[in-house]
């Protein structure tokens, strides 16, 4: 079992605001995004070599379903 202490960031952006806990796995970086200013909000995952890229793609996934579902 591998356990990480991820590093948990607040991006306030103008389509909102969004909780992200990013990590370093081996050669990867780990993004999880959730929006923090929304009622209800989906979570994200992402898998990158360059860690902002990894935040990025953790939270257009978010804005996209929330886009559509909320």
């Amino acid at each position: 079992m591998m356990i990480y202490k991820p590093e948990r960031l607040i991006y306030t952006l103008e389509h909102g605001a969004y909780a992200i806990d990013v990590w370093k796995q081996d050669e990867s970086w780990m993004a999880t995004a959730t929006q923090v200013d929304a009622a209800s909000s989906y979570a994200s995952f992402s898998i990158d070599d360059d860690r902002e890229k990894a935040i990025r793609f953790a939270i257009d996934g978010v804005k996209e379903y929330n886009d559509k579902h909320n």
